[in-house]
């Protein structure tokens, strides 16, 4: 059931990406500045924000930009992931977690916080004290070879 109710949501908000030229009431970007934080009405359906933008319009051209990076992200995972053996990434995990639980606490805090991978190896390496870097060097190469 719960397949079911996640694929009929993601068949939802991909109709709303495709047509969303179709079904937006007005362009996301024109600016009104006469409008500026009006209150819900016939003509807003969610009102607008302080530069007079419909927000319902915005909202409706954000799921393009949503799904694109929804779709790029789990793209980039399956590709490192299928670029890695099974094998070899499940024993450098477990290297990681093992050998050096504070590296891999500083790369996922890194990854979470600013969305970057060389962020996070950044902030690992300089985290992670001498012993580490031959971790990190292996991570890197793995992650640079796909």
């Amino acid at each position: 059931m719960l397949l079911v109710s996640g694929l009929a949501v993601l068949i939802v908000l991909l109709l709303v990406g495709l047509a969303v030229s179709l079904i937006a009431p007005s362009d996301p970007l024109t600016m009104n500045v006469l409008d500026a934080l009006k209150p819900p009405s016939a003509d807003h359906l969610l009102g607008t924000d302080r530069f007079g933008r419909d927000v319902y319009s915005r909202i409706l051209w954000g799921t393009r930009g949503s799904l694109l990076v929804s779709f790029a992200s789990v793209a980039v995972a399956v590709l490192i992931g299928s670029g890695l053996d099974n094998h070899d990434g499940l024993e450098l995990a477990a290297r990681l977690k093992m050998e050096r639980p504070s590296l891999l606490v500083a790369l996922l805090a890194g990854e979470l916080d600013t969305e970057s991978l060389l962020t996070a190896s950044a902030l690992g390496i300089q985290i992670a004290d001498r012993a580490d870097m031959p971790v990190v060097a292996e991570l890197l190469a793995s992650l640079a070879a796909v």
